[in-house]
């Protein structure tokens, strides 16, 4: 029965380390040339032996449009964040390189004392509150991830949350209209 269990164990162990080698190999380089809005920047990428510039819409992220102020914030700090960094490109599921307007994540690569670690920019840009979910684009896989950091945004009032009311996503599940109390 033990050695069951440990083969078992030792085959998720394989089937993940597999995944996360597979998942990062697919990660395409790209050097950020400019931030032209909180979400979309022009990158450049070596695709078939050459170098080609592409426009990238952030999957996910959606600009406040009507806030002027937090745009502008939003775009210098996704300039920032991506300065000098080593940054990696992958498609939302359902977009291919064969679109005019390439949709994906951009993760951000850097050694630190722990060792090596990847962030998310789409979801720093949440995070920080200069950007909202975009439901449409952000994928079900990355969809509760996001939803979850706009929330933490929401909750410390930052960026464009300091002057926004907070609307939940969330349906209310305390009341219930069919019961009777």
């Amino acid at each position: 029965m033990k050695i069951a269990f440990l083969i078992l164990v030792a085959f998720w162990i394989a089937l993940f380390f597999t995944i996360t080698v597979s998942a990062q190999e697919e990660l395409m380089p790209v050097t950020v040339l400019k931030v032209s809005r909180p979400h979309i920047v022009l990158a450049e990428v070596c695709c078939n032996g050459k170098m080609q510039k592409v426009r990238i819409k952030l999957a996910g992220v959606k600009p406040p449009l009507g806030n002027f102020t937090i745009f502008e914030q939003g775009k210098a700090f996704l300039r920032e964040l991506v300065r000098n960094q080593e940054i990696y490109f992958d498609f939302a599921t359902g977009h291919t390189q064969e679109e005019e307007i390439w949709v994906g994540f951009l993760y951000l690569r850097y050694c630190s004392e722990a060792g090596e670690e990847w962030i998310l920019v789409n979801g720093e840009l949440i995070k920080e509150g200069f950007v909202e979910v975009d439901v449409e684009t952000a994928g079900e896989n990355q969809l509760p991830y996001l939803l979850s950091l706009e929330e933490e945004a929401k909750n410390s009032q930052k960026g464009l949350w300091k002057t926004r009311k907070p609307e939940s996503r969330k349906s209310k599940t305390e009341e219930c209209p069919s019961c009777i109390r």
